[in-house]
């Protein structure tokens, strides 16, 4: 009834991992291949096609490398929409290096919390000098759009609710339905916070369901412990929070990973994850982020 893809070796990146360290599978000593190591950048294909990125890490270059090589531009320039869960370096830094973005024809969309105006500026403190030779806001082909908790209004075929996360400087949580169809991304959101959290377990209940839930699960419960604070959940916190809700998702994808864990960190803290899943009870496929990972739904099915 459930089933995903994980590609191995392929940079390219739908669903990231969410760290700040990038490594190539050519490197002799690297951190991570097979979990990756962009940071976060998702991509959702509605029925109809329409696409829609949310935040932009360094895994949205991969994302659009990969819509150029499979001729996504042969038909003419595009219109694109960003959302953006919150602004910190790790979600918008790969916005600086979108060749799509240099085209004056395509335009770009780009939502988040604040004004227009502050959202241009939270963007364009990355994009200046000395950091970078190009103001983002020197770009006519890109508008900024203000967004808060509750509907957002972006797409027709794609319903989206937001709700702010327990992150410092702000974040934006997102469930998107389509029909019987739900995907939620839980952005950065440290767990233990009971208001917050029963917020975000109405969001993911929206449809009294969650097909897919994309969770952030930085650490494990025992560096849980001396994090406190810092924004980030553990992988045990993402499984009671799971327990919570009134059915479980179909599939429950842990990301934002730790840059000091490597592979063979990640796949151990994977398998156990899934085991202490398992004892709780929780029948939901537990799956770890990898580069380029596909998960279709239709008609309440993960296929």
């Amino acid at each position: 009834k459930t089933a995903y893809e994980i590609p191995k070796r392929d940079w390219s990146s739908d669903v990231c991992s969410s760290d700040l360290t990038r490594t190539r599978a050519s490197d002799k000593k690297f951190i991570r291949i097979e979990y990756g190591g962009d940071t976060t950048s998702l991509l959702l294909k509605s029925q109809k096609d329409e696409l829609l990125m949310i935040d932009a890490g360094s895994g949205i270059i991969r994302l659009f490398e990969d819509l150029v090589k499979k001729g996504y531009y042969k038909t003419g320039p595009k219109s694109h929409n960003i959302l953006l869960t919150h602004y910190h370096t790790d979600h918008i830094e790969g916005l600086k290096f979108i060749n799509p973005l240099n085209i004056s024809e395509n335009t770009f969309n780009i939502y988040g919390f604040n004004t227009p105006q502050e959202i241009k500026q939270n963007i364009q403190n990355l994009q200046y000098k000395p950091h970078h030779p190009v103001k983002h806001n020197s770009k006519k082909n890109i508008r900024h759009y203000e967004i808060s908790k509750g509907i957002v209004d972006i797409m027709d075929s794609i319903e989206i609710h937001a709700e702010w996360t327990n992150h410092p400087g702000k974040c934006l949580a997102y469930n998107f339905i389509e029909g019987n169809n739900s995907i939620m991304f839980t952005g950065d959101h440290e767990l233990g916070n009971d208001t917050i959290d029963k917020k975000l377990i109405n969001l993911a209940n929206k449809k009294n369901y969650t097909d897919v839930l994309i969770a952030d699960a930085q650490y494990t419960e025992k560096e849980y412990k001396k994090f406190i604070g810092r924004g980030h959940a553990s992988n045990v916190g993402v499984v009671k929070f799971v327990c919570k809700l009134k059915n479980a998702p179909q599939i429950i994808v842990f990301t934002h990973h730790n840059p000091s864990h490597n592979d063979a960190f990640l796949k151990n803290m994977e398998e156990q994850t899934q085991e202490y899943a398992h004892k709780t009870g929780l029948e939901s496929l537990i799956v770890f982020s990898r580069p380029k990972m596909k998960i279709i739904t239709k008609n309440n099915r993960v296929i």
